[in-house]
């Protein structure tokens, strides 16, 4: 079983949201691709379904989703999960190397 879980912070700004490709282009990409590199193989199969939760994301009007999740199947019989939201609410540490 091959997991990966990606988040955004912040949330992308609207003008982004209409020229990305949409949540699998600009973030469940990465993932898939890692996952690809991992089981050394592509998938056969995939399912994926998807959210949107942000009134913000949902205001763009892009019919675009803000948390995903995706399931592949590979040949060897390696399973895949990928989850991906545009929300992180714990934040991101971010370290201040000044003193």
């Amino acid at each position: 079983m091959i997991k990966t879980t990606a988040r955004d912070h912040p949330a992308p700004n609207p003008a982004f949201l209409k020229t990305s490709g949409g949540m699998f282009h600009d973030c469940a990409s990465h993932d898939i691709d890692v996952q690809r590199w991992i089981a050394q193989e592509d998938p056969v199969s995939l399912y994926a379904t998807g959210s949107c939760f942000s009134k913000e994301i949902e205001a763009v009007g892009i019919g675009d989703w803000d948390t995903v999740t995706i399931s592949l199947k590979y040949p060897s019989g390696k399973l895949g999960l990928v989850d991906v939201s545009r929300h992180a609410t714990y934040g991101y540490g971010i370290l201040d190397p000044s003193p």
